[in-house]
C-alpha cells in the first residue's frame, strides 16, 4: 500500500513541480539536510523529460544546479588539492581558474559530438533561469563558507 502526499495532473509544468517538491530539498540540503528525489513510473511515462526537460523547459536537474549554485554566497575562491586539502587562491590564480573553465567550455562547444550539444542545451538553459528567484541563506556571517566541487567521471 502506498500513499501520497500529491499528485500532479498533465497541466503541471517544469517549473511548477520543481518550486513545490524540489527547491524545499534544495533550500535543506544546503542548510546541511541530507536528500533524495527518486523518480519512479513506468516506461514512457515522463520521468526523463520531467529530469531533463529541454532548454525551453528546463527539468529538476537543471532547475537544481542552477539554483544551488545561485543560492551559495561568494566564498573567497578555493581549490581542492590532490591530497584532499584546500588550498585559497590569490586572485590571478582564481581568474586563471575561471579562464579555464571558460576555455573547457568554449572547446567542448565546439568539439563537434554530443558534448557540444550538451554545453549549448545547458547554456540555454541557465540563461532562461537567470531571472528565477535563489535562497537567501540566513545565520551565515563573514567566517561562514560554504563550497561546492565536482569531478568529472574518468571512466564512462
Amino acid at each position: 500500500m502506498y500513499t501520497f502526499t500529491r499528485i500532479f495532473g498533465p497541466q503541471t509544468t517544469q517549473g511548477d513541480f520543481f518550486n513545490c517538491v524540489v527547491k524545499p530539498k534544495i533550500f535543506d540540503f544546503i542548510n546541511g539536510e541530507n536528500s533524495t528525489l527518486f523518480t519512479y513510473g513506468a516506461s514512457g511515462s515522463g520521468k526523463t523529460f520531467t529530469v531533463t526537460a529541454t532548454q525551453k523547459k528546463p527539468g529538476i536537474v537543471p532547475r537544481s544546479l542552477d539554483y544551488l549554485f545561485r543560492s551559495l554566497p561568494s566564498n573567497p575562491p578555493a581549490k581542492p588539492t590532490p591530497a584532499g586539502t584546500v588550498k585559497p587562491l590569490s586572485e590571478s590564480e582564481s581568474k586563471t581558474e575561471k579562464l579555464l573553465c571558460k576555455h573547457l567550455l568554449d572547446s567542448s562547444s565546439r568539439s563537434g559530438d554530443r558534448t557540444q550539444q550538451v554545453v549549448i542545451t545547458y547554456r540555454a538553459m541557465q540563461q532562461r533561469l537567470s531571472n528565477e528567484p535563489v535562497a537567501v541563506l540566513e545565520g551565515l556571517d563573514e567566517l561562514s563558507s560554504i563550497t561546492v566541487w565536482t569531478q568529472q567521471a574518468t571512466n564512462l
